[in-house]
């Protein structure tokens, strides 16, 4: 199982990443002594793997209290395709 999270700087700057399975289970072992992942714990432990997979993949470099203060939102990304070669080129209407 994996997930695709959108994180949201406050800056403005937008990152989506992958939660990979060995993410779930470190959030799990940081999570343990509340029970492991639960509804009770949903949105501290859904920002805590998003934070570990960014630090997993050299995208943040802060440690998770700064990371915090940094970000406006996140939310699910399973709806948005990752695109590494960018939107494709727009025919130029002037030339018509």
């Amino acid at each position: 199982m994996a997930l695709r999270m959108k994180v949201t700087y406050l800056d403005g700057r937008e990152e989506v990443v992958t939660i990979l399975p060995p993410i779930f289970m470190a959030a799990e072992k940081h999570f343990k002594r509340d029970g492991g992942l639960s509804e009770r714990n949903k949105v501290a432990s859904t920002y805590y793997m998003t934070w570990q997979a960014l630090q997993k993949f050299g995208r943040e470099e802060n440690d998770f209290d700064a990371f915090l203060e940094l970000i406006e939102e996140i939310e699910d990304a399973e709806d948005e395709a990752e695109d590494p070669t960018g939107p494709a080129p727009q025919p130029d209407e002037s030339s018509s």
